[in-house]
């Protein structure tokens, strides 16, 4: 988003930014790592952060973290939640990330990382961000 750059570009102090600057892949990556890194202070699970990154945190406070009925300890939890979320490009964005986080953590040798284990920590979702 436009301003986001302009925003990401002030903090890394690139002061001749011009938006087809992000055309760049190498800068383009740049700010892509610098918003992620922003999102994992406040939303300590990569599928929110991916929402995050999608959707935008505004959204994924507003409509999930503080939506009572989302990511709770239902039955069906977190399956539910991840299918009836409102917004379609995030949720199936939010799906194809998790996928992919739990194989690049494998591929890395981080066995504690499992689909398992990160699903069920969304139960717990005010403990996993920062509101």
């Amino acid at each position: 988003m436009p301003f986001l750059a302009k925003a990401i570009a002030k903090d890394l102090n690139i002061s001749d930014f011009r938006y087809e600057k992000m055309f760049d892949p190498r800068i383009a990556w740049q700010f892509a790592d610098t918003y992620i890194n922003r999102l994992e202070k406040h939303f300590f699970h990569p599928l929110l952060i991916a929402y995050a990154y999608n959707g935008g945190p505004g959204y994924t406070k507003r409509q999930i973290i503080h939506n009572d009925t989302l990511f709770t300890d239902g039955k069906y939890e977190p399956f539910f939640s991840m299918e009836i979320l409102p917004n379609a490009q995030a949720r199936k964005y939010g799906k194809k990330v998790l996928a992919n986080y739990v194989v690049y953590a494998r591929l890395l040798g981080i066995k504690e990382v499992s689909l398992f284990t990160l699903l069920k920590k969304l139960r717990q979702k005010r403990r996993i961000c920062d509101l």
